[in-house]
């Protein structure tokens, strides 16, 4: 069972697939004031670290805990009513005939589920939670910088505008632990300064741990107050940005350079256990 401060803790989490290791031995916690960057290379294990953690995929071996919760081999929907909210890399689970705040108002029905009769007579607790729901998805819109365009179709603005739309509908589910699957994708440079302002404000105003993935190392960087570094489906680093981007098998995963301590001993300022 997680410590309570806990976010997110997994403990010796495996994970294969045809007989080709995902993640191997992966033992991370997060605390609630955190932001967690993970990065690596293509193939590292990064996404499928977050599949395991929200339920899309099940661990082979090992535990996952959730704000306390012991999730290891719950299903996505009971992850996702525990508080996490959950981005994806591509972001194509959006619908083309509704609006930017009708796919964002999706992410109201993990919080409210009126029920069909009282739904079709519009009872007037319905009425009064669409209207509290409408508020949430404003807001949600709102701090991602969206309300001038929340009437126009999702699947006609630019793919790094569509990664926001999507941001804000993991949002409108008011999670308590946020899951960011690359999120600077596809964005200019212009775009990914107000991303990091709201990745940061998370935590910082809205009190959300948040787990990062992301490929841009300037944005983890400005965002992440710890980074974790994967390879192989391993964490090879763990630190500040500075302490990670000096560690000898950081740099033989990124840049090539022979690493000159074994990945089997412990790296100045990270193991493969956090």
């Amino acid at each position: 069972m997680a410590h309570s401060s806990r976010a997110i803790e997994l403990s010796s989490v495996n994970l294969r697939f045809a007989g080709i290791s995902a993640l191997s031995s992966v033992s991370v916690a997060i605390e609630m004031d955190e932001i967690v960057a993970v990065v690596g290379p293509n193939g590292a294990g990064k996404s499928s670290l977050l599949n395991c953690i929200s339920g899309l995929y099940r661990a082979d071996s090992g535990n996952i805990a959730v704000l306390g919760h012991d999730v290891t081999k719950r299903p996505p929907e009971y992850i996702a009513r525990l508080g996490v909210g959950r981005t994806f890399q591509h972001p194509e689970l959006l619908f083309s005939d509704g609006t930017v705040f009708d796919n964002v108002m999706l992410g109201r029905h993990l919080r409210s589920r009126p029920g069909f009769w009282r739904d079709m007579l519009r009872l007037p607790s319905v009425v009064q939670l669409e209207a509290a729901d409408r508020k949430i998805v404003d807001r949600s819109l709102d701090y991602l910088g969206l309300m001038e365009i929340r009437l126009e179709r999702p699947t006609r603005l630019p793919y790094g505008t569509q990664k926001l739309v999507e941001f804000a509908r993991a949002l409108a589910t008011e999670p308590k632990v946020m899951l960011l699957d690359e999120p600077s994708t596809g964005m200019s440079s212009g775009e990914r300064g107000p991303l990091q302002d709201a990745i940061i404000g998370l935590r910082r105003d809205l009190g959300i741990a948040t787990m990062v993935i992301e490929h841009d190392l300037a944005v983890v960087n400005a965002v992440a107050s710890r980074v974790v570094v994967m390879d192989f489906g391993q964490i090879i680093a763990a630190g500040t940005f500075a302490e990670v981007m000096q560690a000898p098998q950081v740099r033989a995963a990124y840049l090539g350079e022979p690493a000159t301590e074994s990945l089997d001993e412990p790296v100045e300022h990270g193991t493969n256990t956090l």
